[in-house]
């Protein structure tokens, strides 16, 4: 692990300990181990699926999210070492996956 990525984890951590302790104090955090572990099965399926897209087959969208949220996930990129992008088209996918219910598959 490079230095540079050593001390952006280390700040990741002493930050979202602050926030957890403020503004999440209900939410469950997710063990680093257990994080790794699941980026790196998802990571490389949606990262290599939205490479291999065409151009066309892209959909820009802008979107506003309150700024705690959006610093949790900057942290949790960093964490898993993974474009923003990637984490949030994976989270719509399982979120249209579970709102299609068992009867559509998509």
């Amino acid at each position: 692990m490079t230095k540079k990525r050593a001390s952006l984890l280390d700040m990741a951590k002493t930050i979202k300990t602050s926030e957890a302790q403020t503004e999440i104090a209900t939410e469950k955090t997710t063990p680093m181990k257990s994080v790794e572990k699941k980026a790196d099965s998802t990571n490389s399926k949606t990262s290599k699926a939205i490479k291999d897209m065409d151009k066309d087959d892209l959909s820009a969208m802008h979107i506003r999210l309150p700024k705690a949220t959006h610093k949790r996930l900057r942290l949790q990129r960093i964490e898993e070492d993974r474009p923003m992008n990637d984490i949030i088209v994976q989270a719509i996918e399982e979120y249209l996956r579970r709102a299609s219910g068992p009867s559509r598959k998509v």
